[in-house]
C-alpha cells in the first residue's frame, strides 16, 4: 500500500493528479524555486567548507614547513656564530704573535750588522781546538798521551 503523505515522485500505480488552481501552483512554484536554490546554497556551503578545509590543511602543513626551516636556519645561525667565535680568537692570537714579530727596520738592521760581522769566517771552539792542536803536532810541540771520548788531554813538550 503506498503512502500517500509522501510528497516524493509518482508511484506507478498513483494516478496524476489533476492540475491545481493557480494560486497554489504558484506557491507551489515558488517553493520548488525556493528548494532549488536552497539546494544551490547547500552545494556551494559545501564547496565552501572543502576549500576552507583545504587551506587549514595547506596552511597547517606550511606552518609545520616554516617552522622546520626557522628552525634549520636557527641552527645554522648557531654554528655560524660559534665559528665566527673561533675565526675571532684565532684572529686575536694572530694578531698577538705579529706583535712579538720583527719588523721589517729590525731584519734590515739585522742583515746589516751580519754582513758587517761576516758569520760564515768564524769557526766553533771545537774545531778551533783541533786545527791548534793538529799545528802544534805537526812541530812537535804536543804529544799526544790520552785520548777519551769525552775529555782529551793533551801534554806539553
Amino acid at each position: 500500500m503506498a503512502d500517500n503523505s509522501f510528497m516524493g515522485g509518482l508511484d506507478a500505480a498513483q494516478k496524476p493528479t489533476p492540475p491545481l488552481p493557480a494560486e497554489q501552483q504558484s506557491v507551489l512554484d515558488s517553493v520548488n524555486r525556493l528548494n532549488g536554490r536552497i539546494r544551490s546554497f547547500e552545494r556551494s556551503l559545501s564547496d565552501l567548507r572543502d576549500m576552507i578545509r583545504f587551506h587549514e590543511e595547506r596552511s597547517t602543513k606550511t606552518t609545520k614547513d616554516f617552522s622546520a626551516r626557522q628552525k634549520a636556519l636557527e641552527e645554522k645561525q648557531h654554528l655560524f656564530s660559534d665559528r665566527l667565535d673561533q675565526l675571532q680568537q684565532t684572529l686575536s692570537l694572530v694578531v698577538r704573535e705579529l706583535q712579538l714579530t720583527a719588523k721589517k727596520e729590525d731584519v734590515v738592521v739585522l742583515q746589516r750588522v751580519i754582513e758587517l760581522i761576516k758569520p760564515t769566517r768564524f769557526i766553533t771552539q771545537d774545531r778551533a781546538e783541533q786545527l791548534i792542536n793538529s799545528v802544534l803536532e805537526e812541530k812537535g810541540l804536543l804529544v799526544k798521551e790520552k785520548e777519551d771520548t769525552e775529555t782529551k788531554e793533551y801534554s806539553f813538550r
